[in-house]
């Protein structure tokens, strides 16, 4: 069995939308359902193609900055657990903007020198 696991993109701010992917590879049909899991909750994944799940989902206003694992995980029909990864992911600082420099500024910089 082998699983690929990515998140678009790969690191984000607060607010930020990001999509999860997970593609497993011989499993055989022996998934039954796909989640992810925080410390803040857990999602079921939307199956898109055979043996292809995915999410999309924001980064909640309050994370803090730092380095998180996602944990993915895929039960059987069962309900039993058959598989489990972690999956890093980076909540940054939002954009902080140079003293004395503004998006305004810089296109009336582009404007004036064009």
């Amino acid at each position: 069995m082998q699983i690929r696991t990515w998140i678009e993109p790969s690191e984000g701010k607060a607010g930020d939308s990001v999509t999860l992917r997970v593609q497993f590879t011989g499993i055989n049909g022996q998934i039954g359902s796909v989640y992810a899991r925080t410390d803040r909750g857990c999602w079921q994944l939307n199956k898109k193609r055979r043996d292809e799940y995915s999410l999309n989902m924001q980064i909640p206003p309050f994370a803090s900055l730092g380095k998180y694992n996602i944990y993915i995980f895929a039960e059987n029909e069962e309900k039993e657990k058959i598989v489990e990864v972690a999956v890093p992911f980076l909540v940054k600082d939002k954009e902080v903007e140079e003293p004395g420099f503004s998006r305004v500024n810089h296109v009336i910089q582009e404007l004036e020198s064009a």
